[in-house]
């Protein structure tokens, strides 16, 4: 029986047995014992439903958590910054291999980005055994491209867009600096351990990730855009999520992440590493 109704049945036992009391008066001085039993099986009752009640619900919440693998929640990718960035600088020591998919890569490879310190840290080590960084961000050309930039513009779902809309795009500008930005890393890994891939893939952008050996940190993007504070918002405002790596999660998302690399190309003109 589950423990709500156990204290419920005892709470009622003890208000019922009271009521009886009062109603028989088998003794002189019982109508005290039945206000005291009426008295404890209200308060048993209050109890549960006050303090009880609201600690088994957090404890049965912290165990479906434990139970998914989940290491921590953020409320956002803001405030994972600190976490995500320790796991750069255990990479950065121990090698293995990260997995980033993103939309553009704005929290990485751009000026004064969170991550862009760490990022390039990773590129120019010189850690044994060899690093491996894998990067996916969308192609701005693909299905998956047009219907972020008609997301990001708020336009009609149901929007053409031409080349020169494609090009005029924030998201077509962001993809051309990042090619810029990752033929700019050829020489600075030239000769070093680490081997950087990056591709882009063409299907819709569906979740924002980042994968280390120990760890794997995911948000899950939204193509409706909020008007949060003036700005039309795609991602960046809800929970992100971490991942322990022997947890079934962890193996599903990086499954997810090999299926769309195998499939992406590398499309930046004179780009190959």
């Amino acid at each position: 029986m589950p423990n709500i109704y156990k204290t419920f049945f005892v709470a009622v036992l003890l208000i019922s047995m009271g009521i009886i009391l009062v109603l028989l008066k088998l003794a002189p001085g019982i109508d005290n014992l039945a206000v005291a039993l009426v008295t404890l099986g209200l308060s048993t009752a209050l109890s549960y439903i006050l303090l009880v009640l609201p600690a088994e619900k957090k404890l049965a919440l912290v165990e479906s958590i434990i139970n998914c693998g989940i290491e921590n929640i953020f409320k956002n990718r803001h405030q994972a910054v600190s976490n995500v960035l320790e796991y750069f600088e255990e990479a950065l020591h121990k090698g293995g291999n990260v997995k980033i998919m993103a939309v553009s890569g704005t929290q990485f490879f751009f000026p004064n980005a969170p991550f862009e310190e760490a990022f390039l840290k990773l590129l120019t080590s010189k850690i044994e055994p060899q690093l491996s960084v894998q990067v996916l961000l969308i192609d701005p050309f693909s299905v998956g491209g047009m219907e972020r930039i008609i997301a990001e513009r708020n336009l009609p779902q149901t929007t053409l867009l031409n080349r020169q809309q494609i090009e005029e795009s924030l998201l077509f500008k962001r993809w051309a600096a990042a090619c810029e930005i990752f033929n700019n890393w050829r020489g600075v890994i030239q000769g070093n351990v680490v081997n950087l891939e990056y591709r882009f893939y063409s299907s819709s952008a569906v979740m924002y990730l980042i994968r280390f050996n120990d760890a794997l940190f995911v948000e899950q993007y939204h193509n409706g855009p909020i008007d949060f504070k003036g700005l039309l918002v795609l991602g960046g405002r809800v929970p992100m999520i971490q991942y322990k790596s022997n947890s079934e999660a962890f193996k599903f998302y990086d499954k997810h992440f090999d299926f769309f690399f195998k499939r992406a190309v590398n499309i930046c003109p004179s780009s190959t590493l």
